[in-house]
């Protein structure tokens, strides 16, 4: 590897570090619109949807996602697949769980709990912020070796 190519590791960490910040404002900002025209209830666990995913390396795995119900105050039957699951299931059949869903769509909604609202935005920040530092870091480091 050159010394020429060496010096744009530091900018290549600082880019995708920058863009998973840019990814952590726009979810953040989806998030607290969400929060801001929806309303919070309670809705029942129906059951609990088994997803499967693969990894890069071919392994396969899976999540369980809380399927909930709700009624409207107008009496309507709404039913939804939570955004977040987990390994074992988090929530068995017949748990309340309370829930926020937007009126004028009710079939927007999903559980209210930190993980459904925040995991993402969190971890885009926290992996942005890593990033951007390594990429200082590591421009220090080879700006110090050349003096």
């Amino acid at each position: 590897m050159s010394l020429r190519s060496i010096h744009l590791i530091p900018m290549g960490l600082a880019v995708v570090g920058a863009s998973l910040l840019t990814g952590a404002v726009f979810t953040y900002r989806s998030t607290q619109a969400f929060l801001t025209r929806s309303v919070p209830d309670e809705g029942t666990v129906v059951s609990n949807e088994r997803r499967e995913s693969e990894s890069s390396n071919g392994k396969r795995s899976y999540s369980f996602y809380p399927v909930v119900e709700f009624q409207t105050p107008d009496g309507k039957g709404v039913k939804f697949t939570a955004s977040s699951g987990s390994r074992p299931p988090s929530y068995s059949r017949g748990d309340r769980v309370p829930i926020r869903y937007d009126p004028s769509d009710p079939n927007v909604a999903d559980i209210d709990s930190f993980v459904s609202r925040w995991l993402g935005t969190l971890a885009l920040g926290v992996m942005g912020v890593a990033f951007v530092a390594f990429g200082i870091v590591i421009g220090a480091c080879i700006a110090r070796s050349k003096s």
